[in-house]
């Protein structure tokens, strides 16, 4: 009857946290707080060896506001950090006060008093000035009337919102203020939006919402460094979008913090700590709203170096599929915040109550917590291992294996920091006093810990393929708009000898310049290009090679050209329609040389790109005359005209490359025969030919077509076109001529030698 009597008040946790004044001290608030100086003891051995340098007290000044004088708090727990501004104080004995006078330097404490305006430090203290830091939590008996458990959910989940019980059980684990580093239970968390994966951590940890590493680590100007929100903070640290740019580095310096409590920075020539024992929680969507906070994104940075898997003890991953939907949250705990903000307030107080007799506790566990549950270990690392088998998976798969392998202590410190959470009013209270009260709670949370470990990695390595194709798609989100274009270019390229039925030997070079391709984002491909000159193109050469089978380099000409290493296009992108004005592309023979392509560069030294089409043969005085009238015709008219006219659906046979249009505004003399009005206009190889409709001029231009073919034939000579198109050598010098533009256009250069010796060159 007595337990049906207490359960009513016991149960009532809500009314008695709002009536917390009896059990808790009143908190001061600070703007920032400035450390004044630091009394360190140094001890040495015999021979004057330094064995240790402990630091006594610390003295800071704490402001209220940003303009007053502030208050003198004196520390010597080590509990008060330029990061924690909310503390309860009482003022300092008078034993402090003399030792203050007797410690700090002379010069310091002069100034000191000069700012205050007073002669001596008690003045200080009768003034309430000097003060120290307490405990918030005034009484733990109070602790007998609340019942602590549904507190603690209340905390984790308030009003029960969220649904998602694993998610529940993660918070949980990750709830404590960071201990040690080594066993602290560093978590990634994948769920799907509006399952509460980010909001619950609003309410008891510090979220970063754009981590960068200058924002997360710090940076340094030449006044000295300037360290980042990590440093110094012992609350769980959530890490709700990683700066693209800055991730590899930001990671870089979490691998040492994660384990080590500290990082060293080097910047801007100065070389400094940065010291933190938070919990990291890193959160991603599995498919994410934005490629910014996708898990594959997030996989992209991890895997390059796969060996932080290892400072991980929990990995919560689940989506949507085919008849399942990740259960989502009842409310938004956004809303619930103001509510549980007294629920939170008590929680730490207590926290802080226990602080030392939790640390107590982890030094009794170290054993327990560096156990491997070697079963688990081989049934998971099966369960993974179809990745090991695919060389696109490879550092997915060493990342997972890391976690599983050597994971064990991060994970067992979130079972064990899970255990004390739902036992600190009886550790408060004293009811429990070491680990082996704990044991049993905590071996309970390490099942649980490692089922949702288990079940999580099982279900990336079923669904690596997606994470494949996803990985594409989100790397491809995140390049710029110009490299984003010339990746679609080589891949629809690549798409386009695939459905020709072109064998491809790799690696091969391809000029840019000469891919004929519409971008999506700018009138013409030239324009991608020249941003990317403006830009540092070769920077993103790794994500091209692993994801997109081709990287760029720099001709000596100072040009862009891709080095295709895959022939394959990548199939996560969707294959673009038929690029609109583009040029044929002819089959390929030897695809590495890249010799036989109409739009082909040669290779520098390689004279056979020369095409002599005289062959050294004197010609005759009829011929001569008309090589010597041959121009390359390169005008703003020919640049401009057709601009607006409707062009071929994608890439067609030599055979069909004139197509002619209809142009009502047509007021021109024909292309062709230079004398009669142009009546239509016609596409060739891309580009708006004038034309008046006449037979001969029709034949002319199948003429150009098929001297474009011989000439990617090596036909070599005048004579040789002449006589392998059965025409005379007048009508070839003729067509030449008519379409020099285009041929220049088309990287085929037309000059005169001398008066008997034409030469037809292809750019290099």
């Amino acid at each position: 009857m007595a337990e049906r009597e207490d359960a009513p008040q016991k149960n009532n946790a809500r009314g008695k946290i709002k009536d917390k004044v009896r059990g808790l001290r009143e908190a001061i608030s600070f703007v920032y707080l400035e450390k004044v100086y630091t009394k360190t003891a140094i001890t040495h051995d015999d021979s004057g060896e330094i064995q240790d340098v402990e630091v006594e007290w610390t003295l800071w000044r704490g402001h209220i506001d940003w303009r007053d004088l502030g208050l003198l708090v004196y520390d010597e727990d080590g509990v008060v950090s330029e990061r924690n501004l909310e503390y309860a104080l009482k003022v300092v004995e008078d034993e402090v006060v003399a030792r203050l006078e007797n410690e700090l330097p002379r010069k310091i404490l002069k100034s000191l008093l000069a700012s205050f305006g007073v002669a001596r430090l008690n003045e200080l203290r009768e003034s309430g000035k000097l003060v120290t830091p307490v405990p918030r939590l005034r009484d733990p008996s109070f602790l007998r009337e609340i019942n602590w458990r549904e507190l603690v959910e209340d905390v984790v989940n308030y009003r029960r919102a969220v649904e998602y019980e694993p998610l529940v059980t993660v918070r949980k684990a990750t709830l404590l203020r960071g201990i040690k580093q080594a066993i602290n239970p560093h978590t990634i968390i994948v769920l799907p939006a509006s399952t509460g994966k980010t909001e619950g951590y609003r309410v008891f940890a510090v979220i970063e919402d754009r981590a960068s590493r200058k924002s997360l680590i710090g940076y340094a100007t030449t006044d000295g460094p300037r360290p980042g929100s990590l440093h110094q903070c012992d609350l769980p640290f959530a890490l709700d979008q990683i700066e693209e740019t800055d991730a590899y580095e930001l990671l870089k310096y979490l691998v040492g913090l994660m384990e080590s409590d500290r990082a060293r920075v080097d910047l801007a020539g100065f070389q400094f700590d940065v010291t933190s024992k938070s919990t990291i929680i890193i959160l991603a969507n599995p498919i994410g709203s934005s490629a910014s906070r996708s898990f594959t994104l997030l996989l992209h940075h991890l895997c390059r170096n796969p060996t932080i898997g290892r400072r991980f003890g929990i990995i919560l991953y689940d989506q949507d599929r085919a008849g399942y939907k990740v259960p989502r949250i009842k409310t938004r705990e956004r809303d619930l915040a103001e509510e549980l903000k007294d629920a939170v307030e008590l929680f730490r107080a207590v926290e802080e109550y226990c602080r030392p007799k939790i640390k107590k506790i982890v030094e009794e566990a170290w054993g327990w917590l560096n156990q491997r549950n070697e079963e688990w270990v081989r049934r998971a690392l099966q369960a993974i291992s179809r990745l090991q088998t695919d060389s696109s998976t490879e550092k997915l798969y060493e990342f997972l294996a890391n976690f599983i392998r050597y994971g064990n202590a991060h994970t067992r410190g979130g079972a064990l920091y899970a255990a004390i959470v739902d036992n600190l009013d009886k550790i408060a209270l004293e009811e429990i006093e070491n680990f082996e009260n704990l044991k049993p709670i905590a071996e309970d949370y390490l099942h649980r810990l490692l089922e949702i470990n288990y079940d999580s990695v099982v279900k990336i390595a079923e669904a690596f393929e997606e994470f494949r194709e996803m990985d594409v798609l989100t790397v491809f989100d995140t390049l710029p708009s110009y490299m984003q274009e010339i990746v679609l270019a080589l891949n629809w390229y690549r798409h386009e000898l695939k459905r020709r039925g072109v064998d491809c030997e790799v690696p091969t070079r391809i000029p840019l310049r000469k891919l004929p391709y519409q971008p999506r984002t700018r009138g013409y491909f030239s324009e991608v290009l020249r941003d990317a000159k403006r830009s540092n193109p070769l920077k993103y050469n790794e994500r091209l090679r692993r994801y997109f089978g081709f990287e760029l380099r720099e001709s000596p000409e100072s040009d862009l050209e891709a080095v295709i290493l895959s022939p394959e296009p990548v199939e996560a992108l969707e294959p673009l329609e038929r690029s609109e004005s583009v040029q044929a592309v002819e089959e390929v023979e030897n695809f590495e040389k890249f010799e036989n392509f109409r739009i082909g560069q040669r290779e520098k030294g390689d004279e056979e790109s020369y095409i002599n089409l005289s062959q050294g043969k004197p010609l005759s005085e009829n011929d001569s005359k008309i090589l010597k009238n041959l121009k390359i015709l390169k005008t703003d008219e020919y640049k401009s005209f057709g601009g607006n006219l409707p062009s071929r659906d994608g890439i067609e046979d030599l055979e069909n490359e004139v197509e002619l249009t209809q142009d009502d505004n047509a007021e021109f003399v024909c292309d062709v025969c230079r004398a009669r009005p142009a009546k239509t206009t016609l596409m060739m190889f891309g580009y708006p030919v004038r034309f008046c409709g006449s037979e001969e001029c029709r034949r002319d231009l199948d003429l150009a077509v098929e001297l474009v073919k011989a000439i990617d034939r090596r036909v070599r000579g005048i004579e040789s076109l002449a006589r392998e198109l059965g025409v005379s050598l007048e009508r070839v010098g003729r067509v030449i001529s008519a379409f020099s533009w285009i041929f220049s256009r088309e990287g085929i250069r037309v000059r005169l030698l001398d008066s008997s010796i034409l030469e037809v060159v292809k750019d290099a």
